[in-house]
């Protein structure tokens, strides 16, 4: 399924304008000889490269480990404890020289009109008629540079940051794709992948828009016929569900994945257990404000799957020890003994 949600602007909106700002410049500056085209290249040049920091995106990732984001994104890391993380080094130096000039940009404010001129001076001392050559040189350096900026930085923003994006995305749906021990075996499964990992990125986000969740949602609704069995997508959907508070059809989302796998005789794996732990905190959560009759019942089933998650996957105790969506049943003496009596719930983390 394509992602409809990718900025669908051409190269050619950013080209063809800033191309013809560049022709408009260069015709007069044709006229006065290579020195004055070199110049004005450096200038287009520089004003790109500073439009290129200013527009680097920036990406946003977690360093936590042991959270339920392991429970429910692990095919992306097919090692327990082992993460592969974007390198933001470029970003990091991008951030440093971006301040750096805006902080000597401000400093030296009062001084640039003065540089400026002196930079124009030296500029139109190359130029064959130097009758008006320093103004024509001040204003080529302001307008070159000003036109590379623009360029460098919608460029970078628009297109640049898109093929980050892409880059990112394809290197985790290979790691999914392994995982599952199908790579590159159908198209349906790549792009499976593909909107499972774009949706945990759209949930990692708190600026997301509503209307980008619910597209999420219906894509994965829209493939859970085909892949009935898919842990990933089952769990990233009910995680969807939650954020709008619909724990209903999360829970429902869960069970059907459980339901498939009791049919296919294998209810008894990990991905069920991940799976049994995500629908208890779904009943949990959903038990947060009742009371009576109905909190205990929902907490009993928050309980019950809990217990069952656990036999299946030992090391889930450590996980539910810590997760915040049981903190409405964290009190419970039931709930203590469940996630404390487990070796594992110490040691294995």
């Amino acid at each position: 399924m394509a992602d409809s949600r990718q900025n669908e602007l051409s190269p050619l909106w950013v080209v063809v304008p800033v191309g013809t700002a560049v022709l408009i410049g260069i015709i007069p500056v044709f006229w006065l000889g290579g020195a004055a085209l070199v110049w004005a290249g450096a200038c287009l040049v520089s004003g790109v490269m500073v439009g290129y920091l200013f527009g680097i995106p920036r990406t946003l990732q977690s360093e936590q480990a042991g959270s339920k984001a392991d429970t429910e994104a692990d095919a992306a890391t097919p090692q327990q404890g082992y993460a592969q993380r974007v390198n933001t080094n470029l970003e990091q130096i991008s951030d440093w020289l971006t301040k750096i000039l805006v902080g000597l940009g401000l400093t030296q404010l009062g001084n640039v009109p003065a540089r400026l001129g002196e930079a124009a001076a030296y500029v139109a001392s190359g130029m064959p008629d130097q009758r008006g050559a320093t103004v024509f040189a001040g204003g080529m350096i302001v307008y070159f540079s000003i036109v590379g900026f623009i360029g460098g930085y919608l460029f970078t923003r628009l297109f640049l940051a898109r093929l980050f994006w892409a880059a990112d995305v394809w290197g985790f749906e290979r790691r999914f794709a392994r995982i599952e021990g199908k790579v590159e075996e159908t198209k349906g499964e790549v792009n499976v992948n593909h909107l499972i990992v774009s949706s945990l990125q759209d949930l990692a986000r708190t600026d997301v828009p509503r209307s980008t969740l619910e597209e999420d949602i219906r894509g994965l609704e829209a493939l859970r016929k085909d892949f009935g069995a898919h842990r990933t997508l089952h769990i990233v959907l009910g995680r969807l569900y939650d954020r709008f508070g619909r724990y209903d059809d999360s829970i429902g989302v869960l069970s059907s994945f459980l339901e498939e796998k009791a049919r296919q005789g294998q209810g008894g794996d990990k991905d069920s257990a991940d799976v049994l732990f995500n629908r208890a905190c779904d009943y949990s959560m959903k038990s947060e404000g009742l009371d009576g009759e109905q909190k205990e019942k929902l907490q009993q089933l928050a309980l019950r799957d809990l217990k069952e998650s656990i036999t299946r996957s030992p090391e889930n105790a450590s996980e539910a020890d810590s997760d915040p969506d049981f903190a409405p049943i964290r009190d419970r003496e039931d709930f203590k003994s469940l996630v404390r009596r487990q070796p594992t719930s110490l040691s294995s983390q």
